[in-house]
């Protein structure tokens, strides 16, 4: 019965190591073995024929599986296919030569135990069989080493083209903050202001892949701490309805006033999460509406899933398209969405993240209707206490965030800039001109450490990673020199290397702060102005005050429709003066010019209002809105903006109830300029 069954596995065997190649030879012998297994047994157990009467048949069985085995083996020698499997070709044809002699010895009748001989080949074919089992497990594993030694070599290509992307994108966003603060022509203005558009859609795109790589590298380690979720649920919204007012996008919020008011976790880590799926969902939406709702499940007493849901009326995702969603570089309809901008990374960030934090998410969709993504994040609970009603969380947290950092000068400062990119030292000279603090400048470790063996300093600022001697090193070197006076000078750490963690890591380096480029001026000023002796620094105190004025300007132009109004007539002399360096003659002239244009451009208006041509509309309102904040006109400035805006979205019934109030207003403004110009 062994014989019978033999030629079943064994064809089986072979078909699979030649990979199918020869599955129709392989179906004569399988059949006929099949039959011959299923009458013999029947025959057997009804005592009809015995097995051993029935073994000239069996052999025949065998006879055709050998023939077909060889047969494919040696065709497969002249095609130079034999290496993927030799050690088993060597077995089969020693399992030849021994079922040969196994049927010779049988009807020779020597008198050798039946099945002795097959056994022994058997055998043999069992052991190359194991051999190239062990062969295709070694291969597997020198590929699999391979495949991480690609992987781990292309996440760090990515993490140091990252890096290094990021300096020269450090000098445009620098150099274009100079370009912004230092011209007061409109033209200028609106090209660095593309620039700074620009620039910044860049530096994302490089943290995409930055963040990608170390994920990819298992290097992202998770930052976590005691957070307000108030503060976090208000930069959502915030970033939501920036992005969705530029596309005239409605946006819905349902926020849980029950949530706990403060979490532990990486809130760092969940902004960028929820951030990369709001973004997600205003770029695929062209109109209708984007829903954001944020809730919480209790898991236990002391933790929660932290909840979010976006839902967007935008294009939608095809089903089969749906397991392709969370894909690296990956975007659907590649045609279809050629326009949009983004690395094809976000949602991919996102599910990693998401997943690094023990969390989920999910996304349900109707292709051409929308789509809806829910996130849950497992949370710890600092304090149970509820969040409670969001608009006087926000109102509250907007106060704080809303005062604008006050400007400052410290002529008497003595501070000290190095980095081995002459190119990040001019553009630290530019951005901390407006200080007057005293600059001086080292393009290496070893002149830092010269420097300061003959001159004290109040501050150091560090590049980190710089040619023979690295920042760090500079540093510890400084620390360890007793005898330099700068030894205990503040040192803070200038760095390309942007992710989480980075700040921990510079302080227990030894640094006393840390800054990341692409240097964002206010960012760079406000550690300065916390890190200088408080002697040396003098803040200018009109800044408080002219936030105050906006503040109550956005108020007033909230209701609906807008009242000729003395509030919108105001002109802070002293802002405008304070654009063109208070100089003024070129004051007057921009004066003059506002009142010109004005004449220009109110015929213009009321040919574009009654065309209904919005889109003429939105520009010339674009620009009286930059000529009304050159002189200072912010109130003004602040309505056409806000007709510019409705214009964009075409807003018609806003824009009819407020267009007699606008041109009464802006040509009542014109008079009073020029009164301000002939006193």
């Amino acid at each position: 019965w062994c014989l019978m069954v033999l030629p079943l596995p064994l064809n089986l065997y072979m078909n699979e190591i030649q990979n199918s190649r020869y599955k129709k030879v392989y179906m004569i012998p399988l059949i006929y073995a099949s039959v011959m297994l299923g009458v013999g047994t029947l025959l057997q157990v009804f005592d009809i024929v015995q097995f051993v009467q029935q073994l000239p048949y069996v052999h025949i069985g065998i006879a055709i599986t050998i023939i077909g085995v060889i047969g494919t083996i040696t065709i497969d020698v002249f095609k130079k296919k034999i290496y993927d499997y030799f050690p088993v070709a060597i077995g089969a044809y020693g399992l030849l030569v021994t079922a040969v002699l196994e049927i010779l010895l049988y009807y020779m009748d020597i008198g050798v135990t039946l099945g002795t001989v097959l056994l022994i080949g058997l055998m043999f074919l069992l052991i190359m069989a194991i051999i190239k089992t062990g062969q295709d497990l070694l291969r597997s594993e020198q590929k699999k080493q391979q495949a991480i030694a690609a992987r781990a070599s292309q996440a760090k290509f990515l993490a140091n083209m990252s890096h290094e992307i990021r300096t020269p994108i450090n000098a445009v966003i620098g150099m274009n903050e100079m370009i912004l603060r230092e011209t007061d022509i409109d033209a200028i203005q609106e090209y660095a202001r593309n620039v700074q558009s620009a620039s910044t859609m860049l530096l994302g795109l490089v943290n995409d892949i930055l963040d990608f790589s170390k994920i990819e590298s298992g290097q992202l380690e998770l930052i976590e701490d005691n957070y307000s979720i108030a503060g976090l649920i208000q930069t959502e919204i915030l970033l939501l309805k920036a992005r969705a007012n530029n596309k005239a996008i409605a946006t819905k919020l349902d926020i849980d006033p029950y949530i706990p008011m403060k979490l532990y976790g990486d809130e760092l880590r969940i902004k960028q999460i929820v951030t990369n799926v709001l973004s997600n969902a205003v770029k695929y939406t062209q109109e209708g509406s984007v829903a954001f709702k944020v809730f919480f499940e209790w898991i236990d007493n002391e933790n929660i899933n932290l909840c979010f849901s976006v839902t967007d009326t935008g294009v939608g995702i095809r089903k089969e398209d749906l397991s392709k969603l969370f894909d690296s570089f990956k975007r659907l309809e590649q045609n279809k969405n050629r326009n949009i901008e983004g690395t094809g990374l976000g949602l991919n960030i996102a599910k990693q993240l998401v997943d690094l934090m023990r969390g989920t998410i999910e996304v349900e969709s109707e292709y051409g209707k929308g789509s809806t993504f829910r996130i849950k994040i497992p949370q710890k609970v600092v304090e149970r206490k509820p969040m409670g009603d969001l608009d006087a969380a926000l109102k509250e947290t907007g106060k704080k965030e809303n005062i604008p950092q006050k400007r400052f000068t410290a002529p008497e400062a003595r501070v000290l800039a190095v980095d081995d990119n002459t190119m990040n030292l001019t553009v630290l000279k530019g951005l901390l001109k407006r200080t007057k603090v005293q600059l001086d400048q080292a393009i290496s470790g070893k002149e830092c450490l010269a420097l300061t063996e003959e001159k004290k300093y109040d501050i150091i600022l560090m590049d980190h990673m710089m040619p023979d001697m690295d920042g760090v090193e500079t540093l510890q070197c400084l620390r360890k020199d007793k005898d330099n006076v700068n030894k205990d000078t503040i040192v803070i750490a200038l760095t390309a290397n942007a992710v989480a963690g980075c700040r921990e890591m510079y302080l227990e380096y030894g640094f006393d702060e840390y800054v990341s480029k692409p240097i964002e001026a206010e960012k760079l000023e406000k550690v300065l102005a916390q890190m200088l002796p408080e002697e040396l620094v003098v803040f200018e105190a009109d800044q408080v005050e002219a936030s105050g004025k906006t503040e109550k300007i956005q108020t007033e132009l909230e209701k609906k429709p807008l009242q000729p109004s003395e509030a919108l007539l105001e002109v802070d002399r002293q802002l405008g003066l304070s654009y063109v360096m208070d100089s003024e003659e070129l004051y007057q002239e921009i004066l003059q010019a506002f009142c010109e244009q004005v004449e220009e451009y109110l015929p213009q208006l009321q040919t574009c209002y009654e065309e209904r041509n919005w889109t003429a509309y939105a520009v010339l309102a674009h620009a009286i809105k930059g000529n009304a904040r050159n002189i200072g006109a912010t109130a003004f400035s602040e309505f056409s903006k806000k007709q510019e805006f409705a214009a964009k979205a075409e807003e018609e019934k806003q824009l009819i109830e407020d267009y007699e109030v606008y041109l009464d207003m802006l040509e009542t403004l014109a008079k009073k300029v020029k009164r301000m110009i002939e006193s």
